[in-house]
Order: structure tokens, then sequence, then C-alpha cells
């Protein structure tokens, strides 16, 4: 039986629809969206006429056994907590809230609730991040990865078009896939050292980190708001080195050194819709919700995107710390 799947939130480039559309175990119910221009581009896309701007008039109408929730950041927590009291299976885009008490409450209403839930880190998915995966699963945990995130929100416009409460913690909103992966590859962290500052615009727009990893080996992230989109990663084990980078888009080209020889990684997405891993992400789900069983620990739970969000907190805050203690 196919799962019935109602989503909220339909705003361009619409990465999960192309998914869900083709998806075989996959039956769209509803789109919703407050923009009734978007909303009707999204159906007429997607041949669907199900379409509500009322978000509970869909849940009530569709009779959804699953949610997709990708509206604004700044409502992801009030439809996600709708839905979660409505007893529906939730996949909610990256972050789960602002803040991560706001993350907290989700996922102790998910667990009161015995709700499924799967948070969108859409980089644990991607072709290349799978390979580095593998390397650690057969050769043991790196000693150091390097996670870089460059993106120019601030560059052009100083924010004009984005709200304070997504400026003031940028670490939580956009890096937190850069963040997300540190914790997938090497585990949680048990130290910080960070520094970084306000150097362009009133708000924290570098943020770079050395984490000592509870496993052993050390992580770095370097990022800030001022440059192009450029995402890297390196992770290096013993006589191996896997490099990944990506200009505009996630992870575009990759290569890894081992015995002694650089070898490229082909990006080969597949049947997938895209090459950035929401293909294969939306299926984990739609699986895990027709199964019943959990979704990590590859896809990350709320329980588990709790923990990335405390990270990028604890950044944050070791980053404020540097910057108010310099004159």
């Amino acid at each position: 039986m196919a799962v019935r799947v109602a989503v909220i939130g339909v705003g361009a480039p619409w990465r999960h629809l192309p998914a869900l559309s083709v998806l075989p175990e996959v039956a769209l119910v509803g789109l919703c969206d407050v923009d009734e221009v978007r909303l009707q581009e999204a159906g007429r896309a997607y041949g669907m006429d199900a379409l509500f701007t009322d978000f509970r008039a869909m849940l009530g109408a569709t009779a959804p056994h699953a949610v997709f929730v990708l509206p604004s950041v700044l409502r992801t927590v009030e439809l996600a907590t709708e839905c979660l009291d409505r007893s529906l299976p939730i996949f909610v885009e990256k972050p789960p809230g602002i803040r991560a008490a706001q993350t907290r409450e989700l996922a102790r209403l998910a667990r009161a609730r015995g709700v499924l839930s799967m948070v969108g880190f859409n980089r644990r998915f991607h072709p290349l991040v799978a390979a580095v995966r593998e390397k650690i699963v057969q050769h043991g945990p790196p000693s150091a990865i390097i996670a870089e995130w460059w993106k120019p929100l601030l560059m052009h416009d100083m924010g004009r078009s984005f709200p304070a409460p997504v400026l003031e913690h940028l670490l939580s909103v956009t890096t937190i896939h850069s963040v997300d992966l540190l914790r997938f590859l090497g585990g949680d962290v048990d130290g910080i050292q960070a520094m970084g500052g306000r150097y362009y615009s009133p708000y924290l727009d570098a943020a770079h980190a050395l984490l000592r990893f509870k496993g052993g080996g050390i992580g770095i992230l370097l990022s800030d708001y001022h440059t192009t989109k450029l995402e890297r990663l390196q992770v290096h084990g013993q006589g191996w080195l896997v490099e990944l980078s990506g200009t505009d888009a996630p992870y575009r080209e990759g290569r890894v050194f081992s015995s002694g020889v650089w070898a490229p990684l082909e990006l080969q997405p597949g049947g997938s819709t895209d090459p950035e891993g929401f293909f294969d992400e939306d299926r984990h789900f739609i699986d895990c919700v027709a199964a019943g069983r959990r979704v990590g620990p590859q896809g990350a739970d709320l329980d588990d995107a709790v923990r990335t969000m405390e990270l990028a907190e604890a950044i944050e805050a070791a980053v404020q710390s540097d910057t108010e203690a310099r004159p």
C-alpha cells in the first residue's frame, strides 16, 4: 500500500517534490502553501488538484499517513507541533526550530506520541558522502575531519532578505549541514575551541571551531557568510584521505588518496532525481514510515537532531565569547 503524503510548503525549487512525485511507494494527496501563486505553480508542475492554503484543512481533508513540513524556518515548530499532536509521522527540513530548545520540545512531543520523525540533513544521503562513510566503516574512525561552509548570505544585501532571528543564528540555520556532517562522520563532541567575529556586518559573520570527538580524532569547522557559495570536506584516516568540494551546490567532485595513489570519486546519483541526496533521503523516510522502523543511524530523528543543534549552539556561544573577549 502506498504511503499517503501531504506536503506543507512548496517553495521553489521544490526539492522534495521531484522525489515524492516519482517514488512508487508514495501517493501525494495534498499540497499546502500560503503563497497562492507558488501553490498553483506546484500544482501544475506535479499534476495536483488537492491544493490548500490552510494546512489544517489539508490534514483534515486528505488523511495523510505522513507529512513533509517544509515552510519558512520561522513556522517549522508551529506546524510540526500540530502534526505531532495529531500523531502524524513528520519529515521536517533543517533546522527543526532555530534554537535547540525548540528541537528538544519537538523531540519530547514525538516521544510522548510515539511518532516517527526525521530531519532533513540531506548531506548524510549525498552519494559522495556515502563513499566517505564507507571508507570509515572499512578503516575505522578518522583522525581528522575538516568541514568548510562559505555562503554569501550577508555579502550582497547585508541581510535585507532574511529576518533577524535567522541572521543572529546562522550556525543553526544554514551551517548546520556542516555541523551535522562533523557529528555524523566523527561522532559526538566533548571539547570545543572557537573564534570568529562580526567582520563586515552586525551579525556573527564568521565562525571557526576546533572540536574534539569523544571517540578520538578532531573536527574543524570553517565558515563565513560574505564569500561565494562553497562547501568542502576533508576526512583523514590512517593511510587514506578523502576530499569533496562543490561550488554553488553541495559536493560536485571528490577524490580519494589510498595506497599512495589519488583516484577520483565519481558522482553517480543513479536513479535519483538530484545529485544532492534528496531522493535517497525521502525514500529512506518513506520506507521507515511504511515499515514502522526508526530512521537512524543514517537518518536523523528529532532526538538526534537535538545533539546537532546543541553542538551548533555551543560553537556559536564559544565564538561569541571569543568575540566579546577581544577589544
